[in-house]
């Protein structure tokens, strides 16, 4: 993949700050798809897109710690389906151990447990089998967060704080006209 979410980035975002959006996106793919009655397909297509920014910062903090996201995403789907709520659960305590073993790597040198870029595999082998199961096709739906994340990048051109922008997207003060 040629795109880079951290050139994209109009602000500077810290690994740390990925993982904060990433556990932020995977609660939003939570509720969508956990206990819920009814009528779901609004609550899937939310899901989808919420999926699509996720696997966006799955992207995002490969590249910023230098794992190639392609090779991480080649694997053998060949285990049998597995109930959506486990597959979430899953999905949830790799990311822990995926957190844990990056904080460890930061704090002693060493991730002490689960080496975090194994841990990023077995989180994509997941989400796809998420996609595969709720009938998304897994590249497609990257393709579907990239360009909701240049929607946001250009919504954060436009009216993020502009101190916190890369100099080159700060906006201009505009003089005040009395």
């Amino acid at each position: 993949m040629t795109y880079s979410f951290v050139k994209a980035s109009v602000n500077e975002q810290t690994p740390e700050e990925t993982q904060l959006v990433m556990v932020y996106q995977l609660s939003k793919i939570f509720d969508c798809l956990i206990n819920r009655e009814g009528d779901l397909k609004g609550f899937m297509a939310y899901a989808q897109t919420e999926t699509a920014d996720f696997i966006s910062m799955c992207r995002m903090l490969c590249e910023q710690k230098e794992w190639n996201f392609e090779e991480l995403c080649k694997d053998g789907q060949d285990e049998l389906p597995t109930a959506r709520t486990e597959q979430l659960g899953r999905i949830f305590i790799i990311m822990g151990r995926m957190v844990r073993g990056l904080y460890y790597l930061k704090r002693f040198g060493d991730a002490r447990g689960d080496k975090p870029e194994k841990s990023m595999k077995d989180l994509i082998r997941w989400i796809k089998r998420l996609c595969t199961q709720m009938g998304w096709d897994f590249w497609e739906v990257t393709d579907m967060g990239e360009k909701r994340y240049e929607d946001r990048m250009e919504d954060l051109r436009k009216n993020g704080i502009n101190k916190r922008l890369k100099p080159q997207y700060r906006r201009k003060a505009v003089a005040n006209k009395a």
